[in-house]
């Protein structure tokens, strides 16, 4: 049962990955597209132009490390290779909008990042155990994976204090998306803005569960935090339309892979 579920978080991960990688390739093909309104238009892009080669020779690349890492098969050369890839398409991405900006709006990889930390494990312990260095390595993933929502919402209280949770915030940022995505989801998102109580409640609670995230390093802990953060991101995709299933499924990921 636990090899299952071993199995079953590594190929979670490199489905984040795989998602991670499709998230660059879409903005360094179409920089002038809103996708969180419209989603990806195909129809507008060159699938001769060089950025279109570019970015279709990189993912065939990275289809061989994904599988031998999925398989568990040289893992750790695998994961150097996946995130060489991914720092590639990354950089191109960030290099088709000005200064900084991809960055400082919150453009993250919680999958490469949770790669990275269980690669370091690896590679200081290389002369230890196999299966400690995997089990540790995996729940520095976890850490990192929780460090990033504890530090989302250290930013807000930082910015804002914790009146960033009053309603009227919230009901302002539901509004603004009250004309994007289909009619029941316009609908759904005008009908909360229109109630304070439950902005209130819902923002509070999506803020605590950022703030309490780190005690997901707590094995008798990490499932109820893996819930609730799943539950967050879930609500986040249907009251903002933030599509970013990355995230719930490289938390529910290195969950599984450090138990």
């Amino acid at each position: 049962m636990a090899a299952n579920l071993s199995e079953v978080g590594r190929w979670l991960m490199v489905g984040g990955l795989g998602f991670c990688y499709l998230n660059s390739m879409m903005r360094y093909l179409s920089r002038d597209l809103l996708h969180y309104w419209k989603g990806l238009q195909w129809t507008r892009l060159d699938p001769r132009s060089l950025q279109m080669v570019i970015s279709v020779g990189l993912g065939l690349l990275l289809l061989g490390p994904l599988a031998l890492f999925g398989l568990d098969r040289y893992a750790v050369p695998a994961a150097v290779a996946i995130l060489a890839i991914l720092i590639v398409i990354r950089r191109l991405e960030i290099a088709q909008w000005p200064d900084n900006i991809v960055v400082d709006l919150g453009r993250y990889v919680p999958a490469a990042a949770a790669l990275s930390a269980w690669l370091v494990v690896q590679l200081v312990l290389a002369g230890q155990d196999a299966e400690v260095r995997e089990r540790l390595g995996w729940n520095a993933a976890v850490g990192v994976i929780a460090a990033a929502y504890t530090m989302a919402g250290v930013t807000k209280v930082r910015e804002a204090g914790f009146r960033w949770a009053r309603p009227s915030n919230i009901a302002l940022l539901l509004y603004e998306r009250s004309y994007a995505g289909p009619r029941w989801q316009r609908s759904l998102r005008r009908h909360l803005a229109a109630r304070p109580i439950l902005c209130g409640l819902g923002a509070t609670a999506g803020l605590w569960i950022e703030l309490l995230a780190w005690l997901a390093v707590v094995p008798d802990l990490r499932w109820a935090v893996v819930g609730a953060a799943t539950g967050l991101q879930a609500s986040i995709t249907l009251t903002l339309g933030y599509f970013e299933p990355e995230w719930i499924a490289v938390f529910i990921a290195v969950a599984l892979l450090a138990a």
